[in-house]
């Protein structure tokens, strides 16, 4: 995942470029998330019942044989393009390495001198942070808080519902993506759904300091979580491409992974202060990551409209 996190995105964008269907860049990468979603909860309905069922064996080897298909159908489906010429002839160690390392040091000063840019990487960083914290926490804080656990009703309504609503988030970026939306309508939209998954998380953990927090709002948080991080991936893609110009085009694919990047090292760094020291503290140490995105949402989305302004997107 680590590997192909930003080289995905990046041959899409420009693989439909030199096809000249820039045009349709966002609407084809919602789309993606959205099939992602739907696969994962095809194959939550079948490893399921054979988890229950005691032959879980054969859900790893349905997974496993899938990706393999999925891998050699890539393997021969897909073309290189102008920016990302495929390797040919012998490979020589040290000049793959160099190069891979002068396109690493690029990519990141790129990613510093234009401010879009790094702003977005910032609130990837975030959104993911937040995600990641919800998506691994949430069970520990049902059972230590409600004494809810596995297979529960509750458990089935929060595993269903965000399947859900994470496809209909990554819908609902593809419907927007069809309208061509501008730069500044894009960073309103991505503005928008940042607040929307991270307050319910953020007040979750502030009824969990005064003692009153509920199994609903628990159950509302994670969904929410879930849509907006289907929301959010496409549109986050989309719009570092609309800031990546046409002459820093071979240094996509290491922009884009630099927030992945980042991201895992933020989740290594706060993901113990997040979860707390036991079950009933989880929610509470959920303020961190909902807060540094309500805080850098409000902080970079100044900064990004006068950014916008300075290069004339914005009136003055």
């Amino acid at each position: 995942y680590t590997l192909h996190d930003g080289a995905f995105s990046a041959w899409v964008v420009d693989t439909l470029r030199e096809r000249n269907h820039a045009d349709r860049v966002g609407i084809i990468l919602s789309r993606s998330y959205g099939h992602m979603a739907l696969a994962q909860a095809i194959g939550a309905f079948i490893a399921l019942p054979l988890y229950l069922s005691g032959y879980v064996f054969y859900a790893f080897s349905l997974g496993f044989t899938s990706c393999i298909l999925c891998a050699v159908f890539c393997s021969i489906m897909m073309r290189e393009n102008k920016d990302i010429a495929f390797h040919e002839g012998p490979l020589v160690w040290k000049h793959s390495l160099d190069r891979m390392k002068s396109l690493t040091i690029e990519g990141l000063k790129i990613s510093f001198k234009v401010p879009a840019v790094g702003y977005l990487v910032l609130m990837y960083v975030a959104f993911m942070f937040l995600t990641h914290v919800v998506s691994y926490l949430w069970p520990v804080a049902m059972k230590a808080n409600f004494g809810v656990g596995r297979m529960s009703s509750y458990w089935y309504a929060i595993v269903g519902l965000s399947l859900f609503l994470n496809f209909l988030g990554a819908k609902a970026m593809e419907l927007i993506a069809h309208k061509s939306p501008s730069n500044v309508a894009l960073w309103i939209w991505f503005m928008l759904i940042s607040l929307v998954m991270s307050s319910p998380v953020a007040y979750l953990g502030i009824k969990t300091m005064e003692g009153d927090v509920s199994l609903v709002l628990l159950v509302l948080s994670v969904v929410l979580c879930r849509f907006g991080y289907g929301f959010l991936r496409p549109c986050y893609d989309m719009l570092v491409n609309k800031y990546i110009s046409a002459e820093h085009s071979k240094r996509r694919a290491t922009i884009l992974s630099l927030g992945g990047t980042l991201s895992s090292l933020v989740v290594v760094l706060l993901m113990i202060p997040s979860s707390g020291t036991t079950g009933e503290n989880t929610t509470f140490g959920w303020l961190i990551p909902s807060g540094l995105l309500i805080v850098l949402t409000l902080v970079l989305g100044f900064l990004m409209r006068r950014y916008q302004r300075r290069i004339g997107e914005l009136p003055s």
